[in-house]
């Protein structure tokens, strides 16, 4: 079996061991190359903005170069040499983000940083070059840097965020969650967002979430409102509870211009009874 087809069977069998089963019995156990792989939610985490990268053009960067006082950052953690999930997970973020009218470099930033220490920039460069096309950035945009790294460095970044990997045996390919990471401004974990497509609906929320008011379209942050995040299904949700406090102020509103219609027309009547009658005069 080629070294491709064997990364495909353990991603395969990752996909299907990391689908919980909700009835009763043991789940079967995984394989050794696929434990400890998983990732730990910790929202309000700071991610280390300190840590030292090397970007797309073989600059020295920081983490902290990347974020804005007034924008989140949606952050990839692949390896540029992936043969299957980490292309699936960045064709899906485009797609999705293509259909919200949130735009890169305006309203959040985007950051995709390499798990792979022995990935360079060139590499880096190749592949950022194809999702600029895909997304429809031109190519000189300081847009959606691709960052590669010492392995010090990116197992911080990845602990940081709970994003667990495994180097599988034998060959250059590494076995990992489906998982996007979006951050608030001052870099603290805001929401996770998993799988290999993504609703624009949730892609809009949560960084309208992550933004907290401070960048984005008014009407998602009007939508905000609305909507919360539901952890079972690991999405966005409508907020029930908030549609039926609209609706009973939408309700009071009408009792009260209601009865001020009333009042107004008993003001009225009486003016109209204590106005005197006026007699015709006799020639």
């Amino acid at each position: 079996m080629s070294t491709l087809r064997k990364a495909s069977v353990l991603l395969f069998l990752f996909a299907c061991g990391t689908a919980r089963a909700d009835g009763p019995g043991p789940a079967a156990p995984l394989p050794t190359a696929l434990q400890g792989v998983d990732v730990i939610e910790d929202l309000n985490a700071q991610v280390p903005l300190d840590l030292k990268f090397v970007d797309q053009n073989g600059k020295p960067v920081r983490l902290k170069e990347y974020f804005h006082h007034d924008r989140p950052v949606v952050l990839t953690l692949v390896y540029y040499e992936c043969p299957m999930l980490c292309s699936l997970v960045l064709n899906g973020l485009v797609n999705g983000l293509q259909k919200t009218p949130w735009k890169p470099g305006r309203d959040f930033d985007l950051l995709t940083v390499s798990f792979d220490p022995s990935e360079k920039p060139p590499l880096a460069a190749d592949k950022r070059s194809r999702y600029l096309k895909s997304y429809g950035q031109p190519e000189g945009t300081p847009v959606w840097p691709f960052l590669t790294g010492e392995q010090e460095p990116i197992r911080m970044l990845a602990d940081a965020v709970g994003f667990r990997y495994n180097a599988l045996p034998g060959i250059r390919q590494f076995a990992h969650s489906a998982v996007v990471f979006v951050l608030t401004p001052e870099g603290r974990v805001s929401r996770y967002l998993y799988g290999i497509e993504f609703s624009p609906r949730d892609l809009r929320l949560a960084l309208a979430e992550a933004a907290a008011g401070r960048a984005g379209p008014t009407f998602d942050r009007v939508l905000l409102s609305c909507f919360r995040y539901n952890p079972a299904t690991r999405q966005y949700a409508v907020f029930v509870t908030r549609f039926l406090q609209i609706g009973g102020l939408f309700v009071l509103c009408l009792v009260v211009a209601l009865l001020v219609w009333c009042w107004r027309l008993e003001l009225r009547g009486r003016e109209a009874m204590r106005r005197p009658v006026a007699r015709g005069r006799v020639s």
